[in-house]
């Protein structure tokens, strides 16, 4: 583990520095090097930060570059799916991350401020990356913080990462992609007042497994250029709501219990049932697009629109599908990946090696036939999501499938 994380790691942990030391809540962008396994960046891989992921938002729709263009649609609907550049876990030790999402595709921050009355310059712009999604994470954790305060609750920074854990919505991701799920600050708080049967779910043996493995290089680590005397862990074992089991050679196990903490008074019912993911179902289609195609309304000059693909008529020629549903209806997350080929994505003969790079980036719509005349245009399209990584492989990823279309999908 690099030596930030580690440094991290450190920070996060009470009586690290000194008897009197709290800890520090860490929070840090996973990164943007997805679509692939393993591709945390520092300080994310820090077992015991923070680590957070992005998901999509489409208020850009309609707004600077992304204006009259046919391909991002004609609605800002759409949002809470998995960026295709989010970088994905598991961490260095093989540690479950990133821990939470957020929005990172993209949404309006404030702009730089000017002293000049007649600026040019917009009071907000578009902002994007895990860059964007751990502070709108930091956010949640300072409001939760906040609550616990006017609750008189002790807390520590694992206190804060079990809140926001345990009360994140399920986006139907395995946890290498998406930790938790999307943060709720909301529900965050409601917890800490026992508000809409909230609760905490954490357990006892991941911080200890993790220690085990990142103590013995830390302790060989030279803090001294930091004025700090010795970097160490303190012998007491905090909660950790995610699970991890340690290094485990063939044919060993290991077990732990999940405590299940209810903040009121009363009865709270849980139910505990086990959930096996498994594919429905799957198809695969190979055709050759067709460049410089124009939409009918947005057709100015090197303006484009996509290749359309409708799925019914993939699924219609792919006889396992349900004729009645083109998605099925129980089906919890819907992959699509496209591949082309690598001398179409690099151009090796020039004499600039790589000074011409190509990508086919892959989108999803709802389209509603307006005029019922059979014919797609922008106006009636509604981008779902996209995927657009430098690479010769895109992929995009759907929550809730068959809930995220009301007509047709493209």
């Amino acid at each position: 583990m690099d030596i930030v994380s580690h440094i991290q790691n450190t920070l996060v942990i009470p009586q690290s520095l000194h008897a009197n030391y709290t800890g520090t809540t860490m929070v840090s962008a996973a990164g943007n090097s997805g679509h692939g396994y393993g591709t945390m960046g520092s300080p994310g891989l820090s077992s015991y930060g923070i680590s957070v992921g992005a998901v999509t938002n489409n208020d850009f729709v309609g707004y600077g570059p992304f204006k009259d263009q046919p391909r991002f649609g004609n609605t800002t609907d759409h949002s809470n799916h998995v960026v295709d550049f989010s970088s994905r876990g598991p961490g260095l030790i093989g540690d479950p991350k990133p821990d939470l999402m957020s929005i990172g595709a993209y949404a309006f921050v404030p702009g730089i401020m000017t002293k000049e009355p007649d600026s040019s310059e917009e009071q907000f712009r578009l902002f994007g990356g895990t860059s964007m999604s751990a502070p709108i994470v930091a956010g949640s954790a300072a409001l939760l913080t906040e609550s616990l305060k006017e609750k008189s609750i002790d807390y520590d920074p694992f206190t804060i990462r079990n809140i926001l854990m345990s009360t994140a919505n399920d986006l139907h991701n395995d946890p290498f992609t998406q930790g938790a799920g999307l943060v709720n600050a909301l529900d965050a708080v409601r917890a800490v007042n026992g508000h809409y049967g909230k609760f905490v779910v954490y357990n006892d043996e991941s911080f200890s497994n993790i220690k085990e493995i990142i103590n013995t290089p830390l302790s060989s680590f030279n803090s001294d250029p930091l004025g700090i005397e010795q970097f160490s862990f303190s012998d007491k074992t905090y909660p950790m709501t995610s699970w991890y089991g340690g290094m485990l050679h063939s044919g060993e196990t290991t077990s732990t219990a999940f405590v299940i903490e209810n903040p009121t008074n009363n009865t709270l019912d849980v139910s505990i049932k086990p959930v096996t993911l498994k594919l429905i179902d799957k198809l695969q289609i190979d055709q050759t697009t067709k460049p410089h195609l124009q939409d009918p309304i947005l057709n100015q000059s090197e303006t484009y629109r996509p290749n359309y693909v409708k799925l019914s008529s993939l699924t219609s020629e792919h006889t396992s599908f349900n004729q009645d549903y083109i998605i099925p209806t129980d089906s919890s997350l819907m992959v699509l990946n496209l591949n082309f080929p690598f001398d179409t994505f690099m151009n090796q003969t020039d004499t600039t090696y790589a000074d011409d790079l190509k990508i086919s980036s892959l989108y999803i719509y709802d389209w509603k036939d307006k005029n019922n005349d059979y014919e797609i245009s922008s106006d009636e399209i509604s981008l779902v999501t996209r995927g657009g990584s430098w690479g010769t492989v895109q992929e995009i990823r759907i929550s809730d499938p068959a809930e995220k279309f009301k007509t047709n999908q493209l």
